[in-house]
Formats: structure tokens, C-alpha cells, sequence
């Protein structure tokens, strides 16, 4: 077993050096909230984060947000790692933690820790994202020191926006979204179809709608076979107009 200070002196420098080591394991990085907005000013809301996968011994999380629309009331660990040497939110807008097994891998899904937010400013997105820096960003390692992270899933909940006037009257819930999304019209406008991409323009999801469905004031929409991320959606009404929304789908 490798110490904790071995293992991140070694973790930097696979890092930098990662196109060398290939490894068939990985472990993901489940983040969720317990709120979806519209949200008011003063309501709080819980973060927490789970690791799921492979066996693991030792990670790393360095998370951001706005601490101008967010601030952190606590952060409370929940699984009891072996040592805890990193436990930082003392710089606003910043959450730094580390710890590692010592007496040997965890092999079960564990929440890490939870975080309670409070909203500074409903009128602005609220985001609390990873930062992968090489030096001291989010990582997961094994006993003998390779990173194994494979996905960390970003929380961004926004107030929707629309371009165009005739979508104004348009809420798209929940978000983040589980198995559906839940479109719902708040006028007679028609929604033609409706398609999905990734952050990287794959198109991943391409519904039409029925003549009946058009009309509906409800459209519920099945992302249950997506991946946990981030995804654009466009809103595509009558005469060919467009509104393009951000969507996190997260298991």
C-alpha cells in the first residue's frame, strides 16, 4: 500500500504524462442536487456526490461556483475514509477535498460528501462544476497510484432563456433530469420536434411530434438511455423557429 503523499506526488505526475498508461477500469463521479429551480432568494438546497465503479483508493475533488449566486452553508463528509487531509471550503467559490483508504480499496458505491447551498440570486445560473486542473483537480486513483476517473458530472441549473417570443411561455423540468423530461406550454403554439445533442454536436436524440401531440400543453420526453452530461436541446415550434436549451441529465 502506497501512502497518500506517494500516491499524489505520483498522481501528477500521471497526469502528465497519461498518454503512456492506459487502464481498463474507471470510476465515475455521480453528482446530484435534491432541488430543481425556479428558486427563490434565501432557499436552500443539498449537493451531494457519489462514487460508482471500479475499486478505488484515494481521490480528489476540487469543485467552483459563483459565490456571488451561491453560498455554502456546510459541507458534512458521509463515507469514512481512512484520511482526510484535504477538507477546504474556506475560499469562496471553491471546494477542495481530498482523502484516501489506507487499510485497502473501496469497492462500493459511497456518497462522498453532501453540500448545503444558498441562494444569493435567482436571477443568474447556478453551476458548480469540476475543475480538472493537473496540480490539484478532481481525480480518482488506485493503490498503485493511475488515475481511473472516467465521468464527473457538472450541476447546472438555470432560469431558461428563450430568442424567440413565440417560446417565451415555455418551462422545461426537471433539470437535471433523471429518466424524462416535461415540457409544458403555457400557450397554443405548436412544438414541431424536438432534438438532443451533445456538447460536441452529436445528435443523440431526434423526436417528431404527432399531429395530437402538438397541441398538448405536456410533452414528456424519455432520456432514461442517455449518459450522465451535459446536453443542448432544440425547441423547434412552427414556421421552422428555434430555441436551444441546456440540459443535464443525471441518473
Amino acid at each position: 500500500m502506497i501512502s497518500l503523499k506517494n500516491t499524489f506526488s505520483l498522481l501528477t505526475f500521471i497526469l502528465l504524462f497519461s498518454s503512456t498508461i492506459v487502464t481498463a477500469q474507471s470510476v465515475d463521479l455521480v453528482a446530484s442536487v435534491d432541488e430543481i429551480p425556479p428558486f427563490t432568494n434565501g432557499q436552500t438546497f443539498n449537493y451531494s456526490i457519489m462514487s460508482t465503479g471500479s475499486p478505488y483508493n484515494a481521490l480528489r475533488i476540487k469543485l467552483e461556483y459563483n459565490p456571488s449566486v451561491l453560498q455554502l452553508n456546510s459541507l458534512t463528509p458521509v463515507y469514512a475514509f481512512d484520511f482526510t487531509p484535504v477538507n477546504d471550503t474556506s475560499t469562496p467559490g471553491l471546494i477542495k477535498y481530498e482523502a484516501a483508504s489506507l487499510s485497502g480499496n473501496i469497492t462500493t458505491d459511497e456518497v462522498i460528501f453532501n453540500v448545503e447551498f444558498e441562494v444569493l440570486d435567482n436571477s443568474q445560473t447556478i453551476s458548480i462544476v469540476h475543475n480538472y486542473d493537473a496540480a490539484d483537480g478532481t481525480v480518482v486513483v488506485n493503490s498503485s497510484g493511475s488515475d481511473i476517473l472516467g465521468t464527473a458530472n457538472d450541476i447546472i441549473l438555470e432560469t431558461l432563456s428563450v430568442s424567440n417570443t413565440s417560446l417565451l411561455e415555455l418551462s422545461i423540468y426537471p433539470n437535471p433530469a433523471d429518466n424524462q423530461i416535461t415540457i409544458k406550454k403555457a400557450s397554443d403554439f405548436l412544438i414541431k420536434a424536438i432534438k438532443l445533442y451533445t456538447i460536441d454536436g452529436k445528435m443523440v436524440l431526434s423526436t417528431s411530434m404527432s399531429n395530437q401531440q402538438e397541441s398538448e400543453q405536456h410533452i414528456v420526453i424519455d432520456v432514461s438511455s442517455l449518459k450522465n452530461a451535459l446536453y443542448f436541446m432544440d425547441v423547434i415550434g412552427e414556421n421552422g423557429h428555434k430555441s436551444t436549451y441546456k440540459i443535464l441529465v443525471s441518473h
